[in-house]
C-alpha cells in the first residue's frame, strides 16, 4: 500500500459520514467534461496551476494531478463556488508566484525549469522542525466543545470559505 492509498482511505473514512446528499451531488456534478473550456483561469494562469500541481503531485505508478485534471477542477471551484474575494485572492496569488519567479529566475513560474519550480514551492512550505499541524491543531480545539459544535461552527456553502 502506498501513501496515496492510505490518504485515500483516511480521507474517505473521515469525509463520507459528513457529506450531505446535496454536497455529495454537487461534487459529482462539479467534474469538468472531456472538452472542458476554462471559465475563470486564463491560459497563462492555467499553465501556472498545471506546473504547480504537477510538481506537488507528480505522476508515479499512479496518475498525478495533471492527469487527474486538477487544474480544471480548480477552475470549476473558482467559477462556481468561490466568491469574488476568494477568486481575487487566488488569482493575485498566482500573479505573485510569477512575480517571485521573475525576480529570482528572470521568467514566470511555468517557464522556469522543474528544479527552479521546486525551489519556489519549497520556499513556501513549513520548516521540517514545525509540527505537521502547526497552529491549526490549537486553532481547532474550540470546535471540539458542545457549544462550538451546536452554535459556534456554522455550515458554509463554499468549500473555499475559511473557518
Amino acid at each position: 500500500m502506498n501513501r496515496r492509498d492510505v490518504l485515500r482511505m483516511l480521507t474517505a473514512g473521515a469525509v463520507l459520514p459528513a457529506l450531505t446528499p446535496e454536497l455529495f451531488a454537487f461534487y459529482q456534478q462539479a467534474q469538468p467534461g472531456a472538452s472542458y473550456a476554462l471559465r475563470t483561469l486564463d491560459p497563462h494562469q492555467n499553465e501556472t496551476v498545471v506546473s504547480m500541481i504537477d510538481q506537488i503531485i507528480p505522476a508515479t505508478d499512479t496518475p498525478g494531478a495533471k492527469a487527474a485534471r486538477v487544474n480544471e477542477f480548480i477552475d470549476v471551484i473558482l467559477t462556481e463556488w468561490a466568491n469574488d474575494e476568494e477568486r481575487r485572492n487566488f488569482l493575485d496569488g498566482l500573479a505573485d508566484v510569477d512575480k517571485t519567479s521573475g525576480a529570482l529566475f528572470g521568467k514566470d513560474f511555468a517557464s522556469a525549469s522543474p528544479a527552479q519550480q521546486l525551489v519556489l514551492l519549497g520556499s513556501w512550505t513549513r520548516p521540517p522542525s514545525e509540527p505537521a499541524l502547526g497552529n491549526r491543531k490549537k486553532n481547532l480545539r474550540p470546535f471540539g466543545s458542545p457549544v462550538a459544535a451546536t452554535r459556534g461552527c456554522r455550515a458554509t456553502s463554499s468549500p473555499c470559505s475559511r473557518a
